[in-house]
Order: C-alpha cells, then sequence, then structure tokens
C-alpha cells in the first residue's frame, strides 16, 4: 500500500502533532508499506528528516494558490491504489487540496487532532465558527473517513447536525515518551504524593479545580497528603496566590518544568496522577504516569475516562467539580491504604501497553486505509 500523510503549517511548537505524523509514519514503514510525508511549510521540520519515510517538501508562498498548484501537480501523477492522509484541522490550504483529490476520486483520511473541540471553537469567536461551517463540514463531507482521537469531538458534530457516523473512527494517539529506564512504581508513599505534570494554563487543565478540591481534602476532612505540580506557564503566579488564599501553602510544592529522565524520577515517586481538565486535546502525562506505573484521577474532557474504566486503572470524575474531586481524593487515599492501589498501579500499565503502542496504532490505521481502498475499488 501506499500511503501519502500531508501536513502543513509552522509545526515548531506543536509536539503532540508532530510526534503523531513521525510514530505513525514510521510504524507503517515497518508493516511493509510505502509512505511518504508532504510537508507543507517555509522550512522542512527537523523531526521528520533522516527518517525510514520519504519527505516531500512544498515551500509555503505567500499566494496561496501557487503553494496549491505545486501540489496538485504532484497529486495528479499518483498512480491508482494510493490514500492520502490529511493531519490537523482549519487550515485553509487544505479545501483546496481536498476539492482536487475529490475531483480525481482519491480518498484521504481527515485528522482533526483535538481541535474539534465545542468550547474551544467558541472561545475562539464568530469567525472560526464559520469557518468551521463553511470549510471544515465541506472537508468532512469530502472525505473518506473522519478519525478523531477523542470522543469530545463528537459533541462539535452532533450539534452541527453533520452525518458522519458511517465514516466517523476514534483511534487514540499513542505514548511517546516512555518511561524505560526508571523502575515502575511498587511502592506507597507513607504519606499518599497527588501529582500534576503539565502547562499551568489554569481554566483548560483545571488547576483552580485542582487546588480547591485539594484544600477540602486537607482543611475539611484532614487527611494525609501533599501535591506536586510539575510544569510552567502563564498561570504559575496566579496559582501561587491561590494556594496561599487556600491556606495550603504547607501541603503543596510547586516543581517547575522538568524534562526527560528526571520528570520520570519525579513522576514515579507520585503515588496518584490527577488531570482535571475542562479542555484536553492530547493526555500524553497520562500516559507518561500510566507508563511508571501510576493511576490517575481524570475528568471525562481528557478522553481517557473509558479506558481508565475499562482497564480499572484510576478513577473518572462523574463531574468536574472541587467536591468530586475532592471525594476521588479520599477514595483514592482509602484505596492506598488497603492495597486496592496495587491493583490499579498495575492496570495503568497493562493499559498503556495494550491500548496506546504505536505499533498497534498504526495496525488500526491500516485497517481503515484498506477498507477505504476496497470501498473504492468495490
Amino acid at each position: 500500500m501506499e500511503i501519502i500523510h500531508l501536513v502543513s503549517g509552522k509545526l515548531t511548537g506543536n509536539n503532540a502533532l508532530v510526534a503523531a505524523i513521525n510514530n505513525l509514519a514510521i510504524e507503517q514503514v515497518r508493516l511493509g508499506h510505502r509512505v511518504t510525508l508532504w510537508e507543507i511549510s517555509e522550512h522542512a521540520n527537523d523531526s521528520f528528516q533522516l527518517k525510514s519515510y520519504k519527505t516531500v517538501l512544498f515551500p509555503a508562498k505567500s499566494f496561496i494558490w501557487k503553494t496549491t498548484g505545486a501540489i496538485t501537480s504532484a497529486i495528479q501523477k499518483l498512480k491508482p491504489g494510493v490514500i492520502i492522509h490529511i493531519h490537523g484541522s482549519f487550515v485553509p490550504i487544505y479545501f483546496s487540496i481536498a476539492y482536487h483529490l475529490r475531483k480525481l476520486n482519491i480518498p484521504f483520511v481527515y485528522t482533526t487532532y483535538g481541535m474539534y473541540q465545542k468550547e474551544e471553537i467558541k472561545k475562539q469567536g464568530l469567525l472560526k465558527q464559520l469557518y468551521f461551517q463553511l470549510f471544515e463540514q465541506m472537508l468532512i463531507r469530502w472525505s473518506s473517513v473522519l478519525h478523531i482521537t477523542g470522543a469530545t469531538e463528537k459533541e462539535i458534530l452532533a450539534d452541527a447536525q453533520t452525518d458522519v457516523d458511517k465514516k466517523l473512527v476514534l483511534i487514540p494517539n499513542g505514548l511517546t515518551n516512555e518511561n524505560r529506564f526508571i523502575p515502575p512504581k511498587i511502592k506507597r508513599n507513607d504519606e499518599p504524593v497527588f501529582g500534576f505534570c503539565g502547562q499551568l494554563d489554569i481554566h483548560a487543565k483545571g488547576l483552580d479545580i485542582l487546588l480547591r478540591a485539594f484544600a477540602e481534602y486537607k482543611l475539611k476532612y484532614f487527611e494525609k497528603g501533599v501535591l506536586w505540580i510539575i510544569g510552567d506557564g502563564e498561570g504559575k503566579e496566579v496559582l501561587y496566590k491561590l494556594v496561599n488564599e487556600l491556606g495550603i501553602h504547607s501541603y503543596v510544592s510547586f516543581k517547575g518544568k522538568i524534562y526527560g529522565l528526571r520528570k520520570f524520577e519525579m513522576m514515579s515517586k507520585i503515588d496518584v496522577f490527577v488531570r482535571p481538565s475542562r479542555v484536553e486535546h492530547f493526555p500524553s502525562a497520562i500516559l507518561e504516569a500510566a507508563s511508571s506505573s501510576v493511576p490517575s484521577i481524570v475528568s471525562r474532557a481528557t478522553n481517557m475516562g473509558d479506558y481508565i474504566t475499562q482497564y480499572d486503572a484510576g478513577y473518572v470524575l462523574a463531574e468536574n467539580t472541587p467536591n468530586a474531586l475532592a471525594k476521588l481524593f479520599l477514595k483514592s487515599y482509602q484505596d492506598i491504604k488497603h492495597y486496592r492501589w496495587d491493583h490499579k498501579r498495575r492496570n495503568a500499565f497493562r493499559m498503556v501497553s495494550e491500548k496506546f503502542q504505536w505499533s498497534r496504532i498504526a495496525e488500526e490505521h491500516i485497517h481503515v486505509y484498506e477498507k477505504v481502498l476496497d470501498h473504492q475499488a468495490a
């Protein structure tokens, strides 16, 4: 099978998207397929160079139609049996490319990468909502498969009354930064350590919910425990202030942004990872914690709730509120004391191994491509 992955834009800083495309392409080559990456950008991304797949750069021009012309010419040279996989959404040039693919009867899979978040689109204002109505819905209609990485993206599709049930496919992203060097957690702490790791975006990550819940846990229920916050971001000073206002400064430690081996060393010392997100594109930190055998408390917005429940690998918030989270702090501490936590710890590692390895995810995508090509040939 010949597979062409297509991505456009300045990808510096968009590590989740770059990692997903790179890992998917590498694993598909290992499965014996011909894989090429078409990148539309001013400069080639270093992360895509010297890989097992071939890369082709289409230099982005100030006049969009010049860029489209070069890609259209390349599309016209494609042989039957090829499938195009378009990565990312709300990219204007994709509309023109999709139009030509449809005209030439070349099937394509469209992956949104968490950008169809109802709350995020509303926050961006009327222009983005209008773009979704005019252009994104056309791309959905023309695609052979609409691939989403999390179930929360279904909400906006339902609101838009877009009939995509037959072409909608849910396949999560895989674990990129796996803990391979630090021994998995096997022993609880005398005093439980709850931990958050990620960008300190207060609203999106629900960090105000986290701190208020922990204050309730400590000052209302008077239970043991400390909270570690690993990461950096614009919300740091506001969080410092909130910790002092809530009177929990003695129990909360800000660890700053930590990378690589040191991050996994710290992660392995946490008993329960906590992620009460309001909006989540890709929960890489939850997977990284699970690879260290650390169970998690998660909100539904993380798109991890179903997996956590299926594997009994942690706890899922029925409501994303401080009171509900405080009760799960209590529940998890009881489990730690009575060794039910040990069962969840092992299940977290099993969940990552069975559901979030890129080799398995690449196979799932191949099955999707095969169905598309079989349908086209019928």
